[in-house]
């Protein structure tokens, strides 16, 4: 016998429809102060599917440089190297969504469209930047740059204030957080 497995994505003539979903990626550059985060960016994702969220995600951004005498990982000194870190990690985290998707039998679009509300991250994404000197954030680029050119992944803007993901990454005033919570969560 053999075994069909049904495409990731799907295959339907209208890639601008997203089927109902959102992605949402944001990072917030050394953001936090306090003493036990080192200043380490913190990082999220937020997917949802009919405006409820399915899958969200917050955890810190460090890098680590090979050396004896460095037996830790720390903060990132580019914001803009912390944006394309944050988006290349979304980029995997979406991508296994979609497996899960296809297993429940819920259609996925090809492209997603990954919202972000940083130019340097989406710049560097589309190609339209040509003279870097970020090179240790290279792989995950190409990582985005990949799935871009196989149409699998959209980089898009979103205004900061509609960024979803900016629910995750940083301490904001009581009423941007009631807006969000609002838009993610039932009150």
């Amino acid at each position: 016998r053999s075994l069909s497995i049904a495409p990731v994505f799907s295959t339907e003539p209208d890639h601008n429809d997203q089927f109902g979903w959102e992605f949402f990626c944001d990072t917030d550059f050394a953001g936090n102060s306090e003493q036990q985060n080192k200043r380490r960016s913190q990082m999220s994702i937020v997917a949802t599917l009919e405006k409820a969220p399915v899958y969200w995600k917050s955890g810190v951004s460090t890098c680590c440089f090979p050396n004896e005498h460095l037996t830790e990982a720390h903060a990132d000194s580019s914001s803009s190297a912390s944006e394309i870190l944050g988006a290349g990690n979304a980029t995997q985290d979406i991508l296994h969504l979609s497996y899960i998707a296809r297993e429940a039998g819920i259609k996925f679009p090809k492209p997603f469209k990954l919202q972000m509300d940083n130019d340097a991250a989406r710049v560097f994404a589309n190609d339209t930047c040509f003279n870097s000197r970020m090179k240790h954030i290279d792989c995950k680029l190409e990582w985005v740059r990949v799935l871009r050119d196989k149409q699998i992944c959209t980089p898009t803007r979103v205004a900061s204030a509609d960024n979803l993901a900016d629910f995750l990454t940083k301490i904001l005033d009581i009423p941007t957080f009631v807006r969000l919570r609002s838009e993610l969560m039932i009150e």
